[in-house]
């Protein structure tokens, strides 16, 4: 068993595209969503807090989350600030780089799992994480990966599982938690090819998209966690942060 977690932002002036993956049944997604509320201010007087969480349950097979307010504003910019960036690769190797299929930007976090590496906002992610799924034990995670997105860039509609479960691989991933850090600029899109292309104009569409999922229901209250009313097959997340940031 393993679990992933994307921390993502997105970033544009007037433009912008968007991350897009297909759910298998080898995996459970979980997209997280934040908003406002009171938390730490520095490094120095955080504390790890002990979350509530609000899940809404978008599809039973595969199994979809939106969880509201999963990390804190602080943890959030954080966690950005950790980050050394370098192009978004693909493939088992993770050395190949092809902007047909990925363009953006990608940045691995401390291993807290590893001898002599301790982060308390990295560690209180994953517990959180961990708890969510009746305490899976942190070494079944991966470390947290935090990738970025501005004007133009996408991740094309793709598989992300092994082809079998073998043990080099350390098997497929049970669940992927996709957490918004950070959105600024986000504009109307139109989608070609399972690829986001952005246009000036009003509000986004754009987000990660699940183009074999369908809703289970058609409710004015999902449209929080949703793009409603569009064109778009199947479900496609709002990349929906607290507060415009300038990344």
């Amino acid at each position: 068993m393993k679990l992933r977690m994307e921390l993502t932002t997105f970033t544009s002036l007037r433009t912008t595209a968007s991350v897009l993956a297909v759910v298998t049944a080898l995996s459970l997604a979980y997209l997280i969503n934040r908003h406002n509320f009171i938390t730490d201010e520095n490094i120095d007087t955080y504390r790890c807090l002990q979350k509530q969480f609000v899940p809404t349950i978008l599809s039973t097979d595969p199994l979809l989350i939106h969880i509201d307010e999963f990390v804190t504003p602080f943890e959030a910019e954080y966690l950005i600030s950790l980050a050394k960036f370098e192009p978004s690769t693909i493939g088992l190797s993770d050395k190949i780089t092809n902007t047909t299929t990925r363009r953006s930007q990608s940045a691995v976090l401390p291993d807290v799992l590893e001898a002599n590496v301790s982060d308390p906002v990295v560690e209180c992610i994953l517990q959180r994480a961990s708890a969510f799924q009746g305490h899976v034990p942190l070494s079944h995670t991966e470390p947290l990966q935090l990738v970025k997105y501005q004007a133009g860039e996408y991740y094309r509609a793709h598989y992300d599982a092994w082809t079998t479960n073998k043990p080099d691989t350390q098997g497929n991933r049970e669940t992927s938690f996709f957490v918004t850090l950070r959105s600024v600029g986000l504009l109307n899109s139109t989608r070609q090819d399972g690829e986001a292309v952005a246009t000036t104009g009003a509000r986004s569409s754009a987000g990660t998209s699940f183009p074999r999922l369908r809703r289970r229901f058609e409710d004015a209250r999902l449209c929080k966690a949703i793009e409603c009313g569009g064109e778009e097959e199947g479900i496609v997340a709002k990349p929906v942060a607290l507060r415009v940031g300038v990344a």
